[in-house]
């Protein structure tokens, strides 16, 4: 029977804690998403040259974990804290489907902290325990340290959440995805053999529909942003033995009418006047809009607080966190 926390019901952001079985027969149920690997890219997400794509699902299977009780009172406690903020931020967010939390151990997806696929969280085991034991007061962490932990879980529960709000509701990605300048299009991108090779298929990204304008070499061009693996793991481990795929992620543009051409971001001179400069995060358009609304749920619309120096940064691109706070009011208002 399945665990749901029901008070979190109604208005409130539904979930339950997945259990190994159940996120074992989600996590496998994502064929797509199998299917779409590339040799390339699975040799990075399992740090082996070697790697097929039934050694990945065989690793992917295993990485599924039983939450404890106390991982899942600092979830339980994150979402509190994430429900508190979308009901002072006067917003309620439109979900349609329970949010499902599955534990995983990430080794199929380069130790990752979170990921997202359909309506399921995918949260790693190692971030899980730094939590629970910052929530628990654990004696060895020190009290600015063990808050910094905590609001770095919110931060990563309210970006996954993001991702799963665009994937479940069609009209809240487009009014997202537009306050950068992205339209979205009717039907996938049908890229070459050269961006096919190169591409890095992110599980917080199911579509290749979206597009915005960009300067590049001085003409304007409409482009999708997705992220690409520089080199093979093969050739990157010889120079560097513990290579990890997310320091050899490039975000790149394509451009649309010519959807085998790769566009170093160097080339683009208004890249960042396009996606803002509130974080470097930017692999994809779904990347870049998910650490925004991630930074307005988790510190608000001033500025990111420290936890260390007590001290809070204003936002470089303050407009888009104001935008985004005024979009989500006028069409998702709390009542």
């Amino acid at each position: 029977m399945m665990e749901i926390n029901q008070k979190h019901m109604g208005y409130r952001i539904p979930y339950h804690f997945a259990s190994q079985e159940e996120g074992v027969r989600l996590k496998m149920g994502n064929t797509a998403y199998f299917e779409a690997q590339t040799p390339r890219e699975m040799a990075w997400k399992l740090e082996r040259p070697d790697a097929a794509s039934a050694y990945f699902k065989a690793v992917a299977e295993a990485q599924i974990r039983e939450f404890t009780p106390d991982e899942k009172k600092a979830v339980v406690a994150t979402m509190d804290f994430i429900e508190e903020r979308l009901s002072t931020l006067g917003i309620r967010l439109p979900f349609h489907e329970e949010i499902i939390f599955i534990k995983s151990d990430m080794k199929d997806e380069g130790r990752a902290a979170g990921y997202t696929q359909k309506n399921q969280i995918y949260l790693g085991s190692l971030c899980l325990e730094r939590t629970a034991r910052a929530f628990l007061k654990d004696p060895e962490y020190r009290a600015d340290y063990a808050e910094f932990r905590l609001f770095i879980f919110r931060e990563l529960v309210s970006h996954e959440l993001f991702h799963c709000l665009t994937r479940g509701d069609a009209s809240f990605r487009r009014r997202m995805y537009a306050l950068i300048g992205f339209s979205v299009e009717d039907q996938d991108i049908e890229f070459g053999p050269s961006v096919r090779e190169a591409i890095l298929h992110n599980p917080d990204v199911e579509r290749y529909d979206d597009s915005a304008e960009f300067t590049i070499r001085g003409q304007k061009r409409r482009c999708i942003l997705l992220a690409t693996l520089s080199q093979s793991y093969a050739e990157a481990v010889t120079e560097n033995c513990c290579a990890n795929f997310f320091d050899y992620a490039q975000a790149v543009l394509v451009p649309w009418d010519q959807p085998n051409t790769i566009i170093p971001l160097e080339d683009v001179t208004d890249f960042y006047d396009v996606v803002g400069r509130n974080t470097d995060y930017v692999l994809s358009s779904e990347e870049c809009l998910a650490e925004n609304f991630s930074a307005l749920i988790t510190y608000g619309t001033e500025g990111r607080y420290d936890s260390i120096d007590k001290t809070v940064t204003p936002y470089e691109t303050p407009q888009l966190i104001m935008d985004m706070h005024d979009t989500l009011r006028r069409y998702y208002r709390w009542e």
